[in-house]
């Protein structure tokens, strides 16, 4: 490389799947033009690199991988994500999200609904549902875990269970279990919100 000649590089970070990648490679591809002294690089998520990588134009455009992150926790491709909810025996619903069951069939919800009662709920934290395509497109920043108290029977043993299950993704994802306020969530403050939750059903 010229010693005068800059270097341009955009990283993406966890930004953009593949197909939006893709997109806005070809959108870049129209707006950048090619300078004998610029090189410019991009560095989109992992997911995106092989394809882009057939995309790109070489003579416009270098193409680097982000692979190093300097915190031991960072966000989970959407793949190994759903492959953890199944073995926890989480379902991909309709909606976007992942729901656990209860073993019970024939009981009902609290509210007197024969529909097949769900114990909890886990969602995309980014707001955007999840669905196949998605998950084995993306990568994932968080995600939040949330039982409905009114409507779940046996609700102390749910949470219990939804614990153990936000427990075991917490370990398969290297990640961190937090509060709503992103602070960490250890054995004492679980046990708080249990406590809590028995209150709540004592009085109800």
């Amino acid at each position: 490389m010229a010693r005068d000649k800059k270097l341009i590089i955009g990283n993406w970070k966890m930004n953009l799947g593949v197909h939006d990648a893709s997109l806005y490679l070809h959108k870049l591809s129209s707006a950048v033009k090619i300078h004998r002294n610029v090189e410019v690089v991009i560095a989109p998520t992992m997911l995106a690199l092989q394809t882009l990588s057939l995309q790109i134009n070489h003579r416009q455009f270098k193409l680097a991988a982000q692979n190093f992150y300097w915190r031991d926790h960072g966000a989970f491709t959407g793949t190994k994500l759903r492959g953890l909810c199944e073995a926890q025996g989480m379902v991909l619903e309709s909606d976007g999200t992942f729901k656990y069951y209860q073993d019970t069939a024939d009981e009902k919800t609290q509210n007197g609904t024969d529909a097949k009662a769900v114990s909890f709920v886990m969602f995309n934290r980014d707001n955007y549902p999840f669905n196949p395509e998605m998950l084995r497109t993306n990568v994932i920043k968080a995600v939040t875990f949330q039982l409905d108290i009114p409507h779940v029977m046996h609700c102390t043993e749910a949470f219990n269970h939804m614990v153990q299950v936000a427990r075991q993704m917490e370990i398969g994802l290297h990640a961190v279990l937090v509060d709503d306020n992103n602070r960490p969530l250890g054995d004492m403050q679980i046990e708080k919100i249990r406590q809590q939750l028995k209150e709540i059903i004592r009085l109800s």
